[in-house]
């Protein structure tokens, strides 16, 4: 059932609003404030010694060594250049997979916004993921083993796709690219910091297990919130994530893959912000422009950012994927017709 064209232009109106306000916010209230305050942790670890990287801080530093091999060069010329290069590569490569007209849009979505304000890694991560998508299936996927190398979790389900979709390139690519990184590590930096990285892990799942960390977008975070313990939320996240990756990634491409993976591996975290969603809101333009009801309306909770009404429309969006690929399944087996994915698949 598709919205019809008053209720969507409607509800287009309404995400806009509610975007642009909160946007209006981020630029006006929060900028100033928080003006490169992400960026300041990476670029400090990235000049600390390795007995200070990761160091017990209000900001800690939590990411794998790997990361650093990309932050030491690209934090060495100040927010602004991190910002630009960034916000550069997310929009070009999204150009390249969406249009001009997604890769815009975008950035009016609250998250990618903030992610941009903050000096997150979101929008290098979205480049790399997109850029990847344009390119040939071993280079391709050495651009997403680089992006798990920077943020893994987010890339979590990402081997179960490549696996579900037999796509042995995409899987050795992506095996590749985090191996030269990460033996690019061991070269470059000291290889203390690996043996030190799981006590920072420990430390910061402790901050998030008794709620230190707000605003989170992951059911088990939002749980740690609450005080209530986490595992049971992470479980059925992993359990509903790779359920919807392995049988909904082979019908589908494009945007709508990237945010396949990175929605399943954001329920599946004991932690995300609302940055995290930046790969998936292109896929929510497209969803809010022409899907049905059932996806355009929580694909506009999650590109309005907010963090209860984000975490709502992932979940649901990804139990509706998993329902579906069910039935589709069980009308493929019963001899029903099955059509073939194409290179510009229709939105849900």
């Amino acid at each position: 059932m598709n919205l019809n064209s008053t209720a969507r232009v409607l509800f287009l109106a309404f995400v806009a609003l509610v975007a642009l306000v909160i946007s209006g916010h981020i630029l006006i209230e929060v900028g100033p404030r928080d003006l490169g305050i992400d960026f300041a942790v990476f670029e400090r670890a990235s000049n600390d010694s390795a007995e200070l990287v990761y160091r017990i801080d209000p900001a800690p530093f939590a990411y794998p060594p790997t990361a650093l091999v990309l932050m030491m060069p690209l934090t060495a010329f100040g927010y602004w250049f991190w910002a630009t290069i960034s916000g550069l590569m997310f929009a070009i490569s999204v150009a390249l997979v969406a249009g001009k007209r997604t890769a815009a849009l975008t950035f009016l979505s609250p998250a990618v916004l903030k992610g941009l304000v903050q000096g997150q890694t979101s929008l290098l991560l979205g480049g790399l993921l997109f850029l990847g998508l344009r390119s040939s299936s071993l280079i391709g996927g050495s651009l997403w083993g680089v992006a798990a190398t920077i943020k893994p979790q987010l890339l979590l389900f990402a081997p179960v796709a490549f696996v579900s979709r037999r796509d042995w390139k995409m899987l050795a690519g992506m095996a590749l690219g985090a191996t030269v990184v990460v033996l690019v590590s061991l070269i470059i930096l000291d290889p203390s910091l690996w043996l030190r990285w799981p006590q920072a892990l420990m430390n910061f799942s402790n901050m998030i297990d008794h709620g230190a960390m707000t605003k989170v977008i992951s059911p088990a975070g939002q749980a740690a919130e609450a005080g209530l313990p986490t595992t049971p939320f992470v479980i059925a996240g992993l359990g509903l994530g790779a359920a919807a990756v392995a049988l909904a990634a082979p019908r589908i491409e494009g945007a709508q893959l990237v945010a396949l993976i990175t929605a399943s591996s954001i329920v599946a975290s004991p932690y995300a912000h609302p940055y995290d969603t930046t790969a998936i809101i292109p896929a929510c333009i497209a969803l809010l422009l022409n899907g049905r009801w059932i996806y355009a309306i929580p694909a506009g909770f999650i590109f309005m950012g907010t963090q209860r009404m984000t975490t709502a429309g992932l979940v649901f969006l990804l139990i509706v994927v998993l329902v579906e690929s069910i039935l589709q399944r069980h009308r493929n087996d019963n001899g029903s017709v099955c059509q073939r994915p194409t290179a510009k698949p229709q939105p849900y």
